[in-house]
């Protein structure tokens, strides 16, 4: 057996072998850290796509964000208006789609925010298209929070038409039959303020035309035309029935049949004796077949003094609506026996050769006396 001493030496030599080897260690780890500082945590192992911070501004500019929302449908573009990545100059993707909704879809973001005093802080800007030589006007909007987009975002998700009154009319020009239109889109659009606006003037009027009628007139032109009657109204207020006259003419000389018609309704006597040879003819080419109004005006152009043109198509209007055939060597006198007759001869005041204004014997035009 080990003696007490001979253990006693072992147990001190073990621990000066476990003492140097400690003393070993730490040398050896002091040198490797004063060679090589220590591996930072971001060479340590790269982070994923998913886990990388989100780029703070796009690497786009304007002109090139522009280029790729302009072609986006309203639904994509309403989806973009939660995204916040900015742009150039403090704008976010979101402000470039509110632009494009407004501009090439007739969002209305007023109706969207109607009590919100910082829309007329507004600023306008212009894309140059790629190929086009004319700039599109851009309306952004620099101080809109959160909350007004949120608004903004639930308005056009559940508004079945948030759009404009230009929009709205853009979109019922479209459709070829009214019939066919949904209710809620005509409702919406005679709700508007520029439809308000037509319908005050015609109520000055003794006998008014229907929503009906007045949307198809509407519809029968464009939208200058209709915006440019609206600021005119805005700006003078005027309500006289001249005012409601050149209305009338202005759809008229737009290619209007409602236009024709209700200036044979409304106006008659205006109509006949007020207005000159162009209109006239203007009207005879647009008047419906079906309104008893046409025929009587037809009619009375072949008894009123005007010009041979005048007469002639209101004669070939007359022939068609009866089914017959025009002669082919047009005369009055065969016309106005046709058309004037009353009770199976002329009227009293047709009794003659003549043309109404002529002297009898003339013809169509007037010969000079040699």
């Amino acid at each position: 057996m080990l003696s007490a001493k001979r253990i006693r030496g072992l147990t001190q030599a073990l621990m000066f072998s476990g003492a140097l080897n400690v003393v070993t260690l730490s040398l050896f780890l002091y040198w490797m850290l004063r060679e090589r500082p220590p591996t930072p945590y971001c060479e340590s192992k790269p982070a994923s796509l998913e886990q990388q911070q989100i780029p703070l501004a796009d690497q786009r500019g304007w002109a090139e964000v522009m280029e790729s929302l302009s072609k986006l449908s309203f639904a994509h573009l309403v989806d973009l208006l939660t995204h916040t990545q900015l742009i150039e100059n403090g704008y976010a993707e979101r402000d470039v789609a509110l632009a494009c909704l407004i501009a090439f879809h007739h969002f209305d973001v007023y109706r969207a925010l109607p009590k919100e005093p910082k829309l007329h802080q507004r600023r306008l800007m212009l894309w140059q298209p790629k190929g086009r030589e004319l700039s599109v006007p851009l309306i952004v909007y620099p101080d809109l929070t959160q909350e007004q987009f949120d608004a903004i975002i639930q308005f056009a998700r559940t508004e079945r038409w948030p759009l404009t009154a230009e929009g709205l009319f853009l979109f019922l020009h479209k459709q070829k039959e009214l019939d066919k239109v949904e209710e809620s889109l005509i409702e919406t659009f005679i709700l508007t303020p520029e439809f308000w606006t037509v319908e005050v003037l015609f109520k000055r009027s003794g006998q008014p035309p229907n929503k009906m009628e007045l949307l198809r007139l509407l519809l029968e032109g464009n939208w200058r035309l209709l915006k440019t009657f609206v600021d005119q109204q805005r700006a003078l207020h005027d309500s006289s029935d001249a005012r409601r006259q050149r209305l009338l003419l202005d759809y008229l000389q737009a290619g209007s049949s409602t236009a024709a018609l209700l200036l044979l309704k409304m106006e008659w006597e205006f109509s006949v004796k007020k207005l000159d040879d162009l209109q006239v003819l203007a009207i005879i080419k647009l008047m419906p077949a079906e309104a008893p109004e046409s025929g009587r005006f037809a009619k009375e152009m072949l008894r009123s003094p005007r010009s041979t043109q005048v007469w002639q198509q209101a004669s070939q209007w007359l022939y068609a609506q009866a089914g017959e055939s025009a002669p082919t060597k047009w005369s009055y006198a065969v016309v106005a026996a046709r058309f004037l007759a009353e009770k199976g001869g002329l009227s009293p005041a047709r009794k003659v050769e003549s043309p109404p204004g002529l002297p009898k014997g003339g013809g169509s035009t007037l010969k000079k006396k040699s």
